[in-house]
């Protein structure tokens, strides 16, 4: 075998070792959202949105997409009306970013996560809302008592797609008020 056939083939072990490394990396790092409850009866509480994602890096891409939305076990309790600031993980504008606004009860609960931290939720229709094309913003919300998933999409042309969710408990006004 002539050097430079040994010299490709090394090559191309190694770009294929450098693609599985960098594949592993954005499948154990996936970006994450932060939603943040900055103004309610119910003082301020912070979530990471954890999600589906398809995500594209240098020459390869890498999705997960889940059956449900997924959200953190516990929920955020706030009251109503809210202020929630969300901060969406890339430095760059979005191209699309929408919030639905899902009622859920226990009977649309899929499936618990490992040491209950997280929770699957059946899709459903809520209420769609565009949000600003902005990486962070404040949404402000008026909700009826009870239990919301909040599920955020958002859309990069040269990043990809990431949805979260975030699981609220809207609590019953304070009768002090």
């Amino acid at each position: 075998m002539n050097k430079k056939i040994k010299l490709a083939i090394m090559g191309i072990i190694t770009l294929i070792a450098v693609s599985g490394c960098l594949q592993s990396k954005i499948q154990l790092d996936p970006p994450t959202a932060t939603l943040t409850i900055v103004k309610s009866d119910f003082g301020n509480g912070s979530n990471q949105g954890i999600g589906s994602y398809c995500l594209k890096e240098i020459w390869i891409g890498s999705c997960k997409d889940k059956m449900g939305i997924l959200t953190l076990q516990e929920p955020l309790p706030v009251g109503s009306p809210f202020t929630a600031h969300l901060l969406l993980p890339f430095q760059e504008t979005p191209e699309e970013l929408q919030l639905n606004v899902i009622p859920v009860t226990n009977k649309d609960k899929l499936k618990e996560g490992e040491e209950h931290r997280w929770q699957l939720w059946q899709f459903q229709e809520g209420e769609r809302l565009t949000l600003p094309l902005e990486r962070e913003q404040d949404i402000e919300l008026s909700l009826e008592p009870g239990l919301y998933v909040l599920k955020i999409g958002s859309g990069w042309k040269e990043k990809g797609n990431l949805s979260y969710g975030f699981l609220l408990e809207v609590q019953p006004e304070h009768p002090n008020k």
